[in-house]
């Protein structure tokens, strides 16, 4: 099963645009595909932990990624890091299991009207999300969002063929 995950709580997200564009191009035929997009997860602190425990969202998206042979990341870029939800979420999930992606593959996928493209949260996923136990297959940063939307091609084949040598590498 392949996961996609979109790391945005913006209901005009360009990267859940892109995720919406790599599904309907096809990026695994035949694939069963789950969407994990939590905007609703109160903010971690220890004294909800406490409180109210772990979200039971946190809990069934945990199995849900045990499932997954590939996580499709598709994050944004806020100040060079990646946006507070998708941290806070993160959070979340490691309070429920120290290492919730268990050797899953990931790609990550980043874009943002900029020239980087979201490179500087592809940098820090791809040293961060090894610590939670997953296999970094890969980044694309995608930049000049505003652009490529204009063209109606979110990414170039090459582009898209490295999505899919990357989703299936491993």
């Amino acid at each position: 099963m392949v996961t996609f995950f979109v790391g945005s709580n913006s209901s005009s997200s360009i990267n859940r645009r892109v995720r919406n564009w790599v599904e309907q191009k096809g990026l695994v035929p035949d694939a069963t595909i789950d969407l994990l997009e939590r905007k609703d997860v109160p903010l971690y602190s220890a004294d909800a932990e406490q409180q109210s425990g772990i979200p039971e969202v946190v809990q069934q998206d945990i199995q849900t990624l045990a499932q997954s042979h590939t996580v499709v990341l598709f994050s944004p870029e806020h100040n060079g890091l990646v946006p507070a939800v998708l941290k806070n979420y993160m959070d979340w999930m490691s309070r429920h299991k120290r290492k919730y992606f268990e050797e899953t593959q990931v790609v990550v996928v980043t874009t943002s009207p900029s020239q980087g493209g979201g490179a500087r949260a592809a940098n820090y996923l791809e040293t961060v999300l090894p610590i939670v136990g997953a296999h970094v297959a890969g980044t694309i940063s995608l930049p000049s969002f505003n652009e490529r939307s204009e063209s109606g091609e979110l990414m170039t084949e090459s582009e898209f063929n490295k999505l899919l040598e990357l989703a299936a590498c491993c």
